[in-house]
């Protein structure tokens, strides 16, 4: 096979608008790199090149083209992604996920494959006997739990404030309701050991 090429970066110089090509040829032959237009089309009204450069060279060009008269400014291109901000109507108002910059970590992971057990009071994950599946938690992952208080599998809330932790951990995300989980993704795991008064002993 071939020898493999170090990998180069992409670097950006802004020419100021009123440069001619003939500048930009000099430029280009002065440094010993390839320019070519950022956008064909757009070139002659905003004079905007690329070349690509092992990372050490570029920058060593762009630090000088940086005091070019010719040139407004110069960079190594990045690559921009947009984060991810869910649709639910109250998300806005989580200041504490914003603290936190949940939007980057979810550009990373929403928690898929996490198992999260809530040991509370119970949680409005299913539609059992008289308890209601929280509109809320319609498409977040939940598991078989269990009922401590009862001594049964269905860990439901009469309290509410296991459903309310739950939310916080992986409340249905990107639903047009209600607020955001800060891992969506993960799988709930309920677990009651309060009661409908929210107390519970140690055996």
């Amino acid at each position: 096979g071939g020898i493999n090429q170090p990998q180069q970066d992409e670097f950006v110089v802004d020419f100021n608008d009123s440069v001619s090509q003939e500048t930009v040829n000099e430029v280009a032959s002065q440094y010993g790199i390839s320019l070519r237009a950022n956008s064909p089309r757009m070139v002659g009204e905003d004079r905007i090149y690329v070349f690509n450069a092992l990372q050490d060279v570029g920058q060593r060009i762009v630090r000088q083209l940086q005091t070019n008269r010719n040139v407004q400014a110069a960079d190594r291109n990045q690559e921009m992604h947009a984060f991810f901000t869910p649709n639910d109507p109250q998300y806005f108002r989580q200041w504490g996920l914003h603290r936190v910059g949940v939007e980057r970590a979810w550009n990373t992971t929403c928690g898929r494959g996490i198992r999260v057990a809530v040991i509370d009071t119970g949680v409005a994950c299913e539609t059992y006997g008289e308890f209601t599946q929280l509109s809320d938690l319609k498409t977040t992952n939940c598991v078989a739990g269990w009922d401590f208080v009862n001594d049964d599998e269905h860990a439901n809330d009469d309290q509410g404030h296991g459903s309310h932790v739950a939310g916080t951990i992986a409340q249905s995300t990107n639903n047009g309701i209600g607020v955001a989980g800060i891992a969506h993704c993960a799988t709930i795991i309920p677990v009651k050991v309060l009661d409908y008064r929210g107390s519970g002993s140690l055996v």
